[in-house]
């Protein structure tokens, strides 16, 4: 967990589940209301599905996509899921790649 502080004086300290920086008044408070919006969870594991480490996906109030595995989550915007992704998966066009040619014995 990091803390850190603000200009001001208050304490803001990471939480797991956003991953951001929040005043520490508030990661200290168990009775937040969950406001996001649960669209898959994989079934399995004690076989009710509901476990909360088992693998989801949901919408935050702000519009961001939350992925879940093993109590470990990352949001982001849909763009910006869409960006890693790209990173991930495009790769360079192979017409402008030449491979080196080898002398001939």
């Amino acid at each position: 967990m990091t803390d850190a502080r603000k200009p001001g004086g208050e304490t803001l300290r990471e939480t797991s589940r956003s991953g951001g920086l929040r005043p520490e008044s508030l990661a200290a408070s168990s009775a937040a209301a969950n406001t996001d919006r649960e669209l898959w969870r994989k079934g399995g594991g004690d076989g009710d599905g509901m476990s909360y480490y088992e693998p989801s996906i949901h919408v935050t109030q702000d519009e961001r996509i939350g992925i879940n595995v093993g109590g470990y989550v990352f949001e982001l915007l849909v763009e910006e899921w869409h960006q890693l992704a790209a990173e991930r998966f495009t790769r360079p066009d192979p017409s402008g790649i030449r491979s080196p040619r080898r002398k001939r014995a």
